[in-house]
């Protein structure tokens, strides 16, 4: 359904597989090629699905850098909230590549030794703040 026409059909076929990737990640891993395809296709509706879907098949294949690259390209369909073991670990590794990333700027002696900041990367930083202020989990945003 992924090199199907009608973008309903490809949206339907990447709800389904974001359902069941937890357990089917190895089949799916097979179409990954096909799936990054509509993640990057901002003509595409549900090209945030798509990264969505690529993020966890590579969580499974233990590509997690790939992972939390499609986790930021996912934008607000990465939901924090979820209390899955992908969630926590995308999390995780997005606020230490944050903390890297401004340890850096820190650091650096010249201005064009600074990284730029990924603005998708410090979107997921904040949300993440956001979501311990609103349920009082204090000692995780220290």
């Amino acid at each position: 359904l992924l090199e199907e026409e009608e973008d309903q059909l490809k949206s339907f076929a990447l709800s389904k597989l974001d359902s069941t990737v937890d357990d089917f990640w190895a089949e799916i891993s097979d179409a990954i090629d096909s799936i990054e395809v509509l993640s990057e296709d901002d003509t595409f509706s549900d090209h945030a699905l798509a990264a969505l879907v690529a993020s966890k098949v590579y969580y499974h294949l233990g590509e997690l850098d790939d992972a939390l690259s499609f986790a930021l390209a996912a934008g607000e369909r990465f939901d924090l909230d979820e209390t899955s073991l992908y969630a926590s670990t995308i999390v995780s590794r997005a606020m230490d590549m944050y903390a890297d990333q401004r340890r850096a700027n820190d650091q650096a002696q010249k201005e064009e030794d600074r990284v730029t900041m990924d603005s998708r990367l410090t979107a997921i930083v904040d949300r993440m703040f956001e979501r311990c202020f609103r349920t009082q989990e204090f000692r995780q945003a220290v």
